[in-house]
């Protein structure tokens, strides 16, 4: 065996009150009290651990023993079984199936997934109890099992759908709201009839189907002066597919125009004012109803390009 240079240095003299041993895998010395002379063999873990893996292994220990070709007492199958084994009484079958045979009940015959169907092996004492082939499947059928009624924390109510009238059952948590509906379509349903017109929240008195006599040349001055783009995103009309909206800044609906009143038939002019006027595509007009979006950044533009012209 050959012998290696000490990682710390060269042995000189040893420490005091210890003695130097040489390991037996690398030949390093090293430095040992007097007590573990003989007892300490190697330098390191990783010394002890490489001299057992070339002594220890296979039929190099001591305590290995080669297996025993023994034949299977059901269907004579000759297969290798350790020697412990044999002493024991074990390893007389190749399989659970010959075991089963051979009248050793050490696993119980496969039945079903509760879940799936897949045959399911169950160990001795548990044959009772109900099994599944996986975990997915055991929680698949415990939130079936344990989901709505059929859960004994679950303080359920019924209640009537608002549409249909079908009977539902409802946790508490969810019949806060006056009315209940059993899907969004009978949701969408009842909506359409009943929150329509003068019974929304958002209702301003219709559409506005007539904007005076100067609303065409005026509109046309608007989307003129704003190159047919949306002063909002930027949309171009062949982006838009159509000519942008022309959006009133303070709704006309608030200048009480009438063509039959002589007092209000010329408010239509200081409503379509150019400065009160914006191009918008379809998207930013429906934000821009709702305040969704400041215009007010363009009032300043519009001002600008105004050619001052009156209706």
């Amino acid at each position: 065996m050959s012998t290696t240079t000490n990682p710390r240095g060269p042995a000189t003299a040893p420490a005091r009150g210890k003695t130097f041993a040489t390991c037996e895998q690398c030949g390093v010395q090293f430095r040992i009290p007097p007590s573990r002379v003989g007892k300490r063999r190697f330098c390191g873990l990783a010394c002890t651990n490489a001299w057992k893996s070339l002594q220890l292994s296979g039929g190099g220990a001591p305590w290995w023993k080669p297996k025993i070709a023994v034949a299977c007492a059901v269907c004579g199958t000759v297969r290798e079984v350790l020697p412990s084994l044999v002493a024991t009484g074990k390893g007389r079958f190749c399989s659970p199936e010959c075991g089963n045979a051979g009248g050793v009940r050490h696993r119980a015959a496969p039945v079903p997934c509760h879940e799936c169907g897949e045959p399911v092996r169950r160990r001795k004492g548990r044959h009772r109890r109900r099994r599944f082939c996986s975990k997915p499947c055991y929680l698949a059928a415990l939130s079936r099992a344990m989901s709505g009624a059929n859960n004994p924390a679950f303080k359920g109510q019924e209640v009537d759908c608002e549409q249909c009238g079908k009977c539902l059952v409802r946790a508490p948590h969810r019949l806060r709201c006056d009315r209940t509906f059993c899907d969004l379509k009978c949701y969408a349903t009842w909506q359409s009839e009943n929150v329509t017109g003068e019974a929304h929240h958002l209702w301003r008195g219709g559409i506005i189907h007539d904007y005076g006599p100067s609303w065409r040349i005026q509109r046309k001055r608007a989307l003129e002066r704003d190159g047919y783009c949306c002063v909002a995103c930027g949309k171009t009309r062949e982006q838009i597919g159509r000519n942008p909206d022309v959006h009133h800044k303070v709704p006309f609906r608030d200048f009480s125009f009438n063509r039959d009143d002589p007092e209000r038939r010329d408010l239509h002019k200081l409503a379509n004012r150019l400065s009160n006027l914006v191009s918008l595509c379809r998207s930013c007009h429906a934000k821009a109803e709702w305040g969704g979006i400041d215009l007010s950044t363009h009032e300043a533009h519009a001002h600008q390009k105004d050619d001052g012209k009156k209706p």
